[in-house]
């Protein structure tokens, strides 16, 4: 006999969740405190064999999410960009934290085949995955702000105050950094798999976190998902007769997407990829794409090197130019 499987929806807020049970004819939602007393009593009502999904929202989720798997329910935490698209595909004129909590519950129970459920990872990882998108935010908030500050150059009496808040960012984003090192090497596995993905050409500290954090999060079986993971896979534009360029997904890891671009600059500049480079070049790949390709080329290295557990060779890289695909 089949068991029926129940599917719910959480729309996450830093003090209150609403969820909604998607197996009743009518939705039914209800408010939770973001306790883990109110939670853990919550989920203890929900029958055997539950699936819950929740939308990503920078932290506030996880107490959900790992009370839920520790209750052993399945559970998944969404891209909040394909929420967003679904809701629209499916008519939602308007935008509460109940009709939220509705539409995730039924996108769950339509889509949750396809998708991979939610793993939670070490505490240190978690903090390292934290400290890298606190950086990434000091360092966009300081190139908007001295943007900024040159648009408005007349305001002179400003300036100081301006150039202070952009050495603290400087002082924020160099001290994460440090405090993201001394993490990994507090770490013996993590330090080991550090010291092999640094010694791919181009990949640089930060980029080495980003990648030894997802690799202990996420179980890859191809470099192929790693460089979807990243958002770096193209993908066909076409319809009818149409057909159009290949563009990025863009449907992934935003940080390591930007992380490997900048890996694949440094690399472009070295011995090592600067022949592939210009052959792009040559070949009529624009500045962006040749990087783009070369973005591509680092991720696959890396988990090649991450998963054979031997550190890059620059001379096996330029026999056999490291992988087939671009």
């Amino acid at each position: 006999m089949q068991i029926a499987v129940s599917f719910f929806g959480a729309d996450v807020g830093k003090a209150e969740i609403v969820v909604a049970d998607h197996g009743r004819a009518k939705p039914v939602t209800q408010i939770l405190k973001n306790t883990p007393s109110s939670l853990s009593k919550w989920l203890q009502t929900l029958p055997p064999g539950s699936v819950l999904a929740m939308e990503s929202t920078g932290g506030y989720e996880r107490m959900l999410a790992d009370l839920a798997h520790e209750r052993g329910l399945k559970v998944y935490v969404l891209n909040p960009k394909a929420l967003h698209h679904y809701a629209k595909s499916q008519g939602q004129r308007g935008k509460t934290d109940r009709l939220d909590a509705i539409m995730i519950a039924r996108f769950i129970a339509s889509e949750h085949e396809r998708l991979h459920p939610y793993q939670p990872c070490a505490q240190y990882i978690e903090r390292l995955r934290q400290m890298l998108r606190l950086r990434r935010m000091a360092v966009i908030t300081r190139t908007q702000l001295r943007l900024s500050s040159e648009r408005h150059h007349q305001v002179h009496d400003a300036q100081a105050q301006v150039q202070k808040a952009l050495d603290a960012l400087t002082e924020l984003a160099n001290s994460l950094e440090d405090q993201m090192l001394a993490e990994i090497q507090a770490e013996p596995a993590l330090a080991q798999d550090f010291k092999l993905l640094t010694s791919i050409v181009g990949v640089g500290n930060l980029t080495a976190t980003a990648l030894v954090t997802t690799f202990a999060r996420i179980p890859f079986t191809s470099s192929d998902a790693v460089v979807a993971y990243a958002g770096l896979d193209p993908r066909p534009k076409e319809s009818g007769a149409y057909k159009g360029m290949r563009k990025l997904s863009k449907q992934g890891d935003a940080i390591l997407r930007s992380l490997a671009y900048n890996a694949a600059t440094a690399a472009a500049r070295s011995i090592t990829f600067k022949p592939m480079y210009q052959a792009l070049l040559a070949k009529g790949w624009a500045t962006t794409q040749a990087l783009n390709i070369i973005a591509r080329k680092l991720l696959r290295i890396a988990f090649g090197v991450w998963k054979s557990r031997k550190p890059f060779e620059r001379e096996l890289f330029l026999a056999n130019q490291a992988c087939v695909k671009p």
